[in-house]
């Protein structure tokens, strides 16, 4: 009999071609999702698609939805991969006493989630990262910056996609920036240089899976939608000192930068899936990362993207901006993560996403990609019993 993988936080791109690794080796795959249109809903890798309530309203009904989920199917492993992670996380110990959750600790997840504890995170491990510093008062943040000067970079210490990131703000920039205790800002110096982006996954802190890749086209200061392998050495072999010291468990993900002197730093640390996962072709057996202990490298040689986040964001800015000639030759060459032959359902699914996407907006009076991620943020906020 088949066993079941239940992965959630299918309104990501990343989620579909999970699903597609899982159901080649013979994975029976269940989506799940708060939201009616999730982008993965029409893949042919997925059996069926359930929804969740919203898990940072009640993150107690969110477990208790998800463990009745995974007892009703007979759920083997559940592997999320946006922010509803940490609500995971948070009930961790409970969840698997029915089924293995590919997922960290939540402490670990905490600890990976804030901004302001990065050269901690990262300390001894072979890559450095920029003097970075916590602010939970105007004051603080004004003795910082007397310290640092111009060349920072202001982000709250939980977030997501360079949402509300200011990289070398201006005066009236730093004016508006209001950090409290319960919203406390990470301020870091600025590094310069040529940026990469790392993704593995691990199992009880042994890396089983790596891939790094370079961000050519992002939504704003955020989400990359064009994305092209590196091979980078250093950077896998600090990320399994990484898996290792914090015995990961699941995905991880790093932002890094390689400075104008050589030097690797690390800026940021997503504990989820990214697009590293794009970077895998379907004979890599990525889904064996998360239940076995082989090492599985990228194989990917040419340039992914999500096509119609390329089409409606890069091409027009392109064309405002400059570059349009080269946006649209990337465009027209780079492979589709979302409507990959064999598998077009994702690619007309991702209209309806992006409906329900614009509708959440207006409701919320915030972006399309801010309302996305409205129902499972968790910035810090202590999950009581």
């Amino acid at each position: 009999m088949a066993q079941t993988v239940l992965i959630t936080g299918t309104r990501a791109p990343a989620a579909i071609d999970l699903g597609r690794s899982f159901a080649r080796e013979g994975w029976r795959v269940l989506g799940a999702d708060r939201l009616a249109w999730p982008i993965a809903r029409r893949s042919r890798a997925f059996a069926a698609h359930h929804r969740l309530p919203r898990a940072n309203a009640d993150h107690r009904a969110f477990a208790d939805r998800l463990i009745a989920l995974v007892e009703r199917e007979g759920v083997d492993l559940i592997v999320p991969t946006c922010e509803e992670a940490f609500f995971i996380a948070r009930h961790k110990e409970r969840i698997e006493t029915r089924c293995r959750v590919a997922v960290s600790d939540f402490e670990t997840m905490r600890k990976l989630h804030d901004k302001t504890g990065l050269p901690a995170l990262v300390a001894g491990l072979g890559i450095e990262a920029p003097e970075t510093y916590r602010a939970e008062t105007r004051a603080e943040l004004e003795d910082v910056l007397e310290r640092l000067g111009d060349g920072v970079v202001l982000k709250p210490a939980f977030s997501r996609f360079g949402s509300r990131a200011l990289i070398r703000p201006s005066a009236a920039a730093i004016a508006m920036v209001r950090p409290a205790p319960c919203d406390p800002w990470a301020v870091q110096r600025f590094v310069d240089g040529d940026e990469v982006c790392i993704y593995g996954v691990a199992r009880d802190g042994i890396l089983t899976a790596f891939s790094a890749y370079r961000p050519e086209y992002r939504v704003g200061k955020g989400s990359s939608i064009m994305f092209r392998p590196a091979i980078v050495p250093a950077l896998q072999t600090f990320a399994s000192a990484f898996a290792a010291r914090y015995r990961i468990e699941g995905q991880f993900a790093f932002d890094t930068i390689r400075a104008r002197d050589g030097r690797w730093f690390a800026l940021e640390c997503n504990p989820r899936a990214t697009s590293g996962v794009h970077m895998f072709d379907p004979a890599d057996r990525l889904a064996t990362a998360f239940t076995g202990d082989a090492m599985i490298p990228q194989s990917r040689d040419g340039a992914s993207m999500v096509g119609l986040a390329m089409l409606l964001i890069a091409l027009p800015r392109s064309l405002v901006f400059g570059g349009f000639g080269a946006a649209a030759r990337a465009w027209r060459l780079a492979e589709d993560v979302v409507a990959r032959k064999g598998d077009r359902g994702p690619g007309l699914t991702q209209w309806l996403a992006l409906g329900e996407g614009l509708a959440l907006a207006l409701r919320h009076h915030c972006s399309p990609l801010a309302a996305t991620t409205s129902d499972i943020e968790w910035n810090g906020e202590a999950l009581l019993e």
